[in-house]
């Protein structure tokens, strides 16, 4: 963590995350990791059923897991009552953690909608990275001192209270930072052309009826899939799609499964260019903003993709439609282009774009908004 950060440094921070720690990592784990780097940060994700009481566990210096306790039916009781539950819940994870925070980081609305149960001292950020389609995210965006969001379309979404509310972008971690440094030329491409896909493969956005459409059309490309097929912390309840089943029995797929940040970031090298197939046309909002967009952009490698409304005015660095059904065309064209997309200006461009654009410069946009909003926010102050 840089030293010259103003607000965040020396802090004791409570995360709130709607996924629990594992192997797969999204945004709010790699911010609980840059975090860590000069704060006390506690992780906690949703509530293991039959878990009454929290469980501090260290994960890496700086950094500790810190289980809810599992409560169920709270956000269905009327708001009162809902808060003097969250209160004594609150109360319990203090204790555990032996001391009080100094920041409540909100990523889940589902948890905690008050963040003052913790303490009116306190600074109270929500930052949503994903679309919630509950009426609970009105109570979190009005009692919070600040909101952050990874789209503009969700930004769009949240009420309009006098809470202050940022567009600020994924991030890109360490992981992937060394590739993306190499200012080098370009590989040629692969004798057989190679795509990659990183991301849950239990996916609700996933279009598979496009995907095995484009896989089924090119059997002479290899398709790389990393990602969790089953149960992961991304998906307690993973069920069997059918066409995760017909993807895995064509013969130019290759499942790589679950891989660590570190492993991705090395694997992720040796693809020529990358797909995704959501449902864009469908959920804009939900697709607005991908996480796997800046790790793809740090190879320098083009995109394939569906609609992505936050990355319509760098149509350079991802070649998208805006009607799905044009897609395997598109995936086609490209194809045939690939020199030129890959191009090393280009590919510079993509780069430099996703350098500028990792978790540390993320906390610093952060830290020089909350140092803006200091005489206004007396949180911040303390």
């Amino acid at each position: 963590m840089p030293a010259d950060l103003r607000i965040l440094k020396d802090k004791r921070i409570l995360l709130l995350s709607p996924e629990p720690w594992g192997v797969s990592f999204v945004s709010k784990h790699h911010y609980a990791v840059e975090l860590s780097r000069g704060n006390q940060v506690y992780f906690m994700g949703p509530p293991r059923r039959g878990q009454w009481l929290p469980r501090l566990q260290a994960i890496q210096p700086g950094l500790f897991l810190l289980n809810r306790p599992w409560l169920p039916g709270v956000n269905r009781l009327p708001r009162l009552l809902r808060y003097w539950v969250h209160r004594l819940l609150a109360v319990a994870v203090t204790l555990a953690a032996g001391r009080s925070f100094d920041i409540i980081w909100n990523f889940d609305p589902y948890a905690f909608q008050d963040l003052s149960v913790f303490g009116r001292e306190s600074l109270h950020i929500y930052h949503p990275v994903d679309v919630h389609r509950t009426l609970l995210e009105v109570e979190c965006v009005r009692k919070s001192d600040v909101v952050f969001a990874t789209s503009d379309m969700i930004l769009a979404r949240l009420p309009k209270e006098r809470t202050p509310q940022y567009q600020i972008n994924h991030g890109l971690s360490k992981s992937f930072l060394a590739a993306a440094s190499e200012a080098s030329t370009p590989p040629p491409v692969s004798a057989r052309i190679r795509v990659g896909y990183v991301g849950n493969l239990h996916s609700q956005h996933l279009d598979y009826a496009t995907l095995l459409q484009i896989v089924s059309a090119n059997p002479k490309i290899d398709f790389h899939f990393i990602g969790p097929a089953g149960i992961s912390n991304l998906t307690l309840e993973a069920t069997r799609q059918e066409g995760l089943r017909q993807l895995q029995e064509l013969p130019n797929t290759i499942f790589h499964g679950q891989l660590s940040p570190e492993a991705v970031g090395r694997t992720i090298q040796d693809f020529d260019l990358f797909l995704m197939c959501y449902r864009g046309e469908m959920m804009p909002a939900e697709m607005a903003n991908p996480h796997k967009v800046l790790e793809y952009l740090s190879t320098g490698k083009v995109i394939v993709s569906n609609y992505v409304d936050q990355y319509k005015q760098h149509q350079h660095f991802i070649r998208m439609v805006e009607r799905q059904e044009d897609l395997p065309a598109l995936f086609k064209e490209v194809i045939l282009n690939l020199d030129h997309y890959n191009s090393e200006e280009w590919s510079r461009a993509r780069r430099e774009f996703a350098l500028d654009n990792t978790y540390q410069r993320q906390i610093e946009r952060i830290d020089a908004i909350l140092a803006t909003l200091k005489k206004s926010v007396p949180q911040i102050a303390r």
